[in-house]
């Protein structure tokens, strides 16, 4: 039988020989040899690839005739000059997609991981540079020394919220003046269901009027008070009233700075309450607040008060912290010196129940929410008391995201390995082809280990 003879250009690209049939074997195979190697002969073979040995101008099998192949064997040494310029690039994945002996599987494959890999970095990157855009600032804390500092001030609210004894007689004055005009006499539990909106007008008191009578006193409720050593807190300082949504309230202000610090400037205060009744069920005791005298207590004095109940004694202790903070497009700062941002929460507090009601109630300060007169009647009153509610939002949120660990991992792979999660690809993917070829190999010398058939001869 006479042996067939086939023809196959092969081509060397880096150790790999790529034969004009579309199949791909090694140039070297030391263990097993290919068998047609040693048999068949290509018509017509190459010493070198480069651009002249594929436009080459014979006309035999592996040149070109005529000019219109010419134009397509150079846009062909074009293209894989492109492909090879491309391929070059050092980014992984890169020589797979535009390699001249990646299949068409594999191309596709990996042009689906760059365009991931490439969408998360864009996303990243939008990331960090947003976060830069909001111009974010570290906070450095450090310890100065002073000579004198200023006393901040002392702010005390009864937790009952009005004085139930005052309300009292102010109930019985109007039921005997509604008794005296129509003659009707109320029952004493229609007397106890009148609330504080009940009692405006009573004795010509307007709102404000209302809420001095029925506050609780001061000098009913403190004991002793001292600042200092044998020094009372009338001799150093003076009590104000303030009126806080708790009800009226009392602050206390220092009126010299404090040069020392220790036993010496110690504030001492007793209190006691003798009030019997509360109001709606209000706890007894009292809310404590120490704060800057920028602050405004209107609204921090319930939330970030501290509560004294009766029969407990309570320490309190006072650091001075200092904050400048940086003038930034998104946080921009303001030049009014006695700006706090208890004033502001105060101040939003404040128009947020005006704008609700058409009274002010005798915490709302007029000049923050204009000309607004205070309430005079018990609907105008009941309806703004109605809008005094607030409540804290507090929400949890991660402070480490996924985002910050991806970059945080890539950098450390990047700068310690040159490593990205392409590398990875690139890994399983050699980790494949190896064993794919392992197995090809494996394959080829087992199947010429078996020893063909004989043909029996022509007589």
């Amino acid at each position: 039988m006479e042996q067939q003879k086939v023809s196959i250009t092969e081509t060397n690209f880096g150790g790999i020989v790529y034969s004009s049939d579309g199949m791909e074997t090694f140039s070297d195979h030391a263990l097993c040899p290919h068998p047609l190697m040693a048999h068949h002969k290509p018509q017509c073979q190459h010493q070198q690839q480069s651009p002249d040995a594929i436009t080459g101008g014979g006309d035999g099998d592996c040149g070109t005739s005529g000019n219109g192949r010419q134009r397509q064997s150079g846009f062909l040494v074009k293209r894989l000059n492109a492909k090879k310029t491309m391929a070059e690039i050092s980014i992984p994945g890169m020589r797979a997609v535009f390699g001249l002996g990646s299949s068409l599987i594999r191309r596709v494959i990996w042009i689906v991981i760059l365009i991931t890999c490439f969408g998360i970095a864009v996303v990243q990157v939008r990331d960090r540079v947003i976060y830069y855009m909001s111009t974010p600032v570290t906070v450095n804390v450090r310890v100065s020394r002073n000579e004198t500092l200023p006393f901040p001030i002392l702010s005390i609210c009864n937790k009952n919220m009005f004085n139930m004894t005052a309300m009292r007689i102010l109930k019985t004055e109007k039921a005997n003046l509604i008794t005296r005009t129509n003659g009707t006499v109320l029952s004493q539990k229609e007397i106890d269901n009148w609330d504080v909106a009940d009692l405006v007008g009573v004795r010509g008191y307007n709102v404000l009027e209302l809420w001095n009578f029925i506050s609780h006193s001061l000098e009913r409720m403190i004991i002793e008070c001292f600042f200092g050593r044998n020094k009372t807190c009338e001799e150093r300082g003076k009590w104000t009233r303030i009126y806080n949504y708790m009800g009226v309230c009392y602050s206390y202000t220092l009126d010299s700075v404090v040069d020392t610090t220790g036993l010496f400037n110690n504030f001492y205060l007793r209190l006691h309450d003798v009030e019997p009744l509360a109001y709606k069920g209000d706890a007894s005791g009292w809310k404590l607040l120490i704060h800057d005298r920028k602050d405004s207590p209107l609204v921090i004095l319930r939330s970030h008060g501290t509560t004294l109940y009766r029969g407990w004694a309570k320490d309190m202790r006072v650091f001075v912290r200092q904050f400048r903070t940086l003038n930034t497009e998104s946080r921009q700062c303001s030049d009014d010196h006695d700006y706090s941002y208890s004033k502001c929460v105060a101040q939003c507090f404040s128009r947020a129940v005006t704008d609700a009601t058409t009274c002010r109630l005798p915490y709302i300060d007029a000049d923050t929410v204009g000309a607004v007169k205070l309430c005079n009647d018990s609907q105008t009153y009941a309806a703004a008391n109605d809008k005094d509610m607030t409540y804290d939002d507090i929400e949890e949120e991660y402070g480490y995201t996924a985002i910050p660990l991806l970059c945080d991992i890539g950098g450390s792979l990047g700068l310690l390995l040159g490593a990205s999660v392409l590398t990875f690809f690139e890994i399983i993917e050699a980790i494949s082809a190896a064993l794919f070829h392992l197995t090809a190999m494996f394959t080829t010398c087992c199947c010429l280990m078996v020893k063909p058939s004989k043909v029996p001869g022509q007589l």
